[in-house]
């Protein structure tokens, strides 16, 4: 079954909306804008607060629980000037004294985290990155969107899902196969580098460590010259130049392969990233990877081996 055609699958996000709103309850909190950041995990809401004459005879504090993955990112007066400074630490929370705002509007913008079942409830990535192509290139389909767009449309004037992300293995082990030669393939014959851990879900997501890892699966210098060919070819520098991502995606991160047979690197992984809005709350594209010219690099690098 879509995920999308299940009734109430952004009720998450309208939850972390209602519970940032909760902070300005008392001044009438109205929703401009909410972006979020798939990749950080990470929701920012922005909305009107209008402090009515009299307010600032008002003892009550405006309180925002910090430890609870809460913050203010701004906020500014109907003259844009900034106001953040009016903000105090008490303890671990950010408080503002309700006597110091004059009687205006205020734009606010307040952060906070959100899970990954939450943002699961609002875009639905197609795992499957099925690969097409021809004699030149291989091409990788991607797949993106928002649902309950009509939901989400009834609460945000603008709503932005920022960094949707991919994570796409490209095969290379045919290239090795085909572009390296049996004598320099016999070269590199000593056992292959133990795997690193994964690098991105079955979901298809790029896993947020996986540029960290990138190097502990990287075949040792010492090993020899193959491997040190290995190691420069499946480089993020060197694979940055043989793939590409077609509009409206663009190429992230690149990983070093984690799995090898016959000592030759199976895959490489590759972040795709997108925007969502609700003006354009689907995103279709292509991961293509340029196998024609990257075996010809690797013909290049190992003919003299």
């Amino acid at each position: 079954m879509d995920p999308s055609a299940v009734p109430g699958t952004a009720t998450a996000i309208i939850d972390l909306h209602d519970r940032l709103r909760e902070f300005f309850t008392d001044f009438g909190p109205e929703a401009v804008a909410m972006t979020i950041n798939f990749s950080k995990r990470t929701a920012r809401l922005g909305f009107q607060i209008t402090v009515p004459a009299g307010w600032r005879k008002s003892s009550r504090k405006v309180r925002i629980p910090t430890p609870e993955g809460y913050g203010l990112i701004r906020m500014v007066d109907v003259g844009l000037q900034e106001q953040k400074y009016l903000w105090k630490r008490d303890g671990t929370d950010l408080v503002l004294d309700a006597k110091d705002l004059a009687s205006q509007r205020y734009l606010v913008e307040v952060e906070g985290r959100i899970s990954k079942n939450s943002l699961d409830s609002i875009v639905y990535i197609n795992p499957l990155t099925a690969k097409c192509g021809d004699e030149k290139c291989d091409r990788y389909m991607l797949e993106a969107r928002i649902k309950d767009t009509e939901m989400l449309e009834n609460t945000y004037r603008n709503l932005n899902v920022d960094e949707v992300n991919f994570g796409v293995s490209v095969d290379v082990y045919k290239v090795f196969a085909l572009a390296v030669p049996p004598d320099a393939k016999a070269a590199g014959q000593s056992k292959p580098p133990a795997a690193s851990s994964g690098r991105f879900g079955g979901d298809g997501r790029f896993g947020a460590d996986a540029g960290r890892k990138q190097d502990n699966a990287a075949p040792p210098h010492d090993r020899g010259n193959f491997r040190e060919i290995v190691h420069k070819v499946t480089g993020e520098d060197v694979v940055r130049d043989y793939v590409h991502a077609t509009w409206p995606y663009d190429v992230g991160a690149i990983s070093r392969p984690t799995k090898y047979a016959d000592n030759l690197p199976q895959d490489i992984a590759v972040q795709a990233l997108t925007r969502l809005t609700l003006r354009s709350p689907a995103a279709h594209g292509y991961l293509v990877f340029d196998r024609e010219r990257y075996a010809e690099r690797l013909r290049s690098e190992f003919k003299n081996l």
